[in-house]
């Protein structure tokens, strides 16, 4: 479970639903080392995490995560991160981008690619097994943000950009 605190950092929990307890396994700050740096940090979780092979996987998002007097400029961008659910450790993954968290997220098991979406509209995908991230392309509109972040497990879009009509198409496949 995540969460976040305006102007300080995302949080990850575990919580045992047998003893209804929870446990903190991560300060997202502490973590990349962001803390008491003067810099927007990685203070939010904006999406739906993913189990694989024993992990937890989930992208950041700083959206307004830092003091207005601090230029947001500063913030090192959103990473990848996993969990390993036996143990509780979480770690940071590959840069997602430069600025930009996201705000949906979805996961192709099969072939062991995370798609995110952030939140100017562009596609990323992160390879698992290579530790990769590729900027894939921008969709033009924030709006599919809220569509992705819907969409079931087992699923994925695939993005073409027809030159012709100069935009882009969306097609749902069902793995």
């Amino acid at each position: 479970m995540g969460l976040c605190t305006h102007a300080d950092a995302a949080n990850v929990y575990e919580f045992d639903i047998s003893t209804s307890t929870m446990r903190h396994l991560a300060n997202l700050t502490i973590l990349l080392d962001e803390r008491g740096k003067g810099i927007w940090t990685n203070g939010k979780i904006h999406v739906r995490m993913q189990e694989l092979d024993g992990y937890v996987y989930f992208g950041s998002f700083c959206e307004d995560n830092g003091p207005p007097a601090i230029d947001a400029n500063s913030y090192n961008g959103p990473r990848w991160f996993r969990i390993n659910m036996e143990t509780g450790k979480v770690e940071p993954l590959s840069k997602i981008n430069s600025f930009w968290g996201l705000t949906g997220q979805t996961m192709d098991k099969k072939r062991r690619i995370i798609y995110g979406l952030d939140e100017i509209g562009h596609l990323s995908r992160y390879y698992i097994d290579k530790d990769y991230t590729e900027d894939m392309a921008g969709l033009t509109t924030g709006i599919f943000a809220g569509l992705f972040s819907l969409m079931s497990p087992g699923t994925f879009m695939e993005v073409t950009r027809p030159e012709e009509y100069g935009n882009m198409m969306l097609k749902r496949q069902d793995l």
